[in-house]
């Protein structure tokens, strides 16, 4: 599955940042962040039965989590943007994971980056 988002030129600007430090001595109950991070949405699109956004926010850590797992995504040197695409059924708004989602990055003519998944619903 793919989609393209025209006009996603340009959109970000780098700077550094501060990382906040992870709390060694975390409760085990829900997570309350000790910062506020934001992420704006760049474009939206539909192609056949699903609707795309893609949204970015500068580099930050993040927590994947899917089902039981529960895994860290530090920032990078090389990390300037954090980048995320959802998947979602427009007719029921149910947001649809593992979709097969791919996504390619490119500066001019050049493939800077890509990611892709090869589950699909």
């Amino acid at each position: 599955m793919s989609a393209a988002f025209a006009g996603c030129t340009e959109l970000f600007e780098t700077r550094p940042i501060s990382i906040p430090p992870i709390p060694e001595d975390r409760p085990d109950a829900i997570y309350i962040l000790s910062h506020v991070e934001g992420m704006k949405m760049s474009e939206m699109a539909k192609q056949g039965d699903y609707a795309f956004g893609l949204m970015y926010s500068y580099a930050h850590r993040f927590w994947n989590i899917n089902g039981d797992s529960v895994s860290l995504t530090e920032i990078t040197d090389e990390d300037d943007v954090h980048l995320m695409a959802s998947v979602w059924d427009p007719e029921t708004m149910t947001v649809l994971p593992d979709t097969g989602l791919s996504a390619e990055i490119y500066q001019g003519d050049s493939l800077v980056t890509q990611e892709g998944c090869v589950e699909s619903p």
